[in-house]
């Protein structure tokens, strides 16, 4: 499992660097990565797949990032399958109701100064709201099904965050005022690489 992980993440962070590099000869670079396949490697672990077969993909996604980065992974991680199984099972069974996030990212430009810890917040955000001005480049880089908003207010934020929603704030000004109304875990993300 923990190659399979590794080459996966590989490619995707390769998808994103040449996605970057060829943005300027107008080549769009794509990876897809399948979802769920029943193999002999998942039969053997014999998780329940009802709520990953959920028809709604914001609540499958936030239940699967959670799982895969959180306590339960850190059991599988460390060798404990008996207690990762236990703590997946808990969490289908209490719906994999996931806590929203709330990331802020200088969205004026230009995208190739973007940290991977930004074009990864971009890759996994359910929720980008803009402000007008926000850099085309730097949307290139989010993901496709990620709603696209405009102009809400920090109160609007909140309620998609209660709803379990990874938000992408993405700012051209200073945001600080906003920043403070927003009661959900909230992160300001490095812009430039250095």
């Amino acid at each position: 499992a923990a190659a399979y992980s590794a080459s996966k993440a590989a490619m995707i962070s390769t998808a994103v660097g040449l996605a970057i590099e060829c943005k300027p000869l107008g080549i769009k670079v794509q990876c897809v990565n399948p979802g769920f396949v029943d193999t002999a490697l998942t039969a053997k672990n014999k998780f329940p797949m009802p709520f990953i077969m959920q028809p709604d993909v914001a609540a499958r996604r936030a239940f699967l990032s959670s799982a895969l980065t959180g306590p339960a992974a850190d059991a599988a991680m460390s060798g404990d399958m008996d207690r990762a199984t236990t703590m997946l099972r808990a969490a289908l069974r209490s719906g994999g109701a996931a806590s929203g996030q709330v990331q802020y990212l200088d969205a004026s430009g230009p995208a190739d100064l973007l940290t991977l810890r930004a074009v990864r917040a971009l890759a996994a955000a359910d929720v980008l709201v803009c402000d007008p001005a926000a850099n085309p480049e730097i949307l290139t880089l989010a993901r496709r099904e990620a709603e696209r908003k405009v102009g809400l207010s920090a109160e609007e934020i909140n309620a998609l965050a209660a709803g379990g929603m990874r938000v992408l704030r993405l700012t051209t000004a200073p945001a600080e005022a906003e920043q403070a109304k927003i009661t959900f875990t909230r992160e300001v993300l490095p812009t430039v690489a250095s």
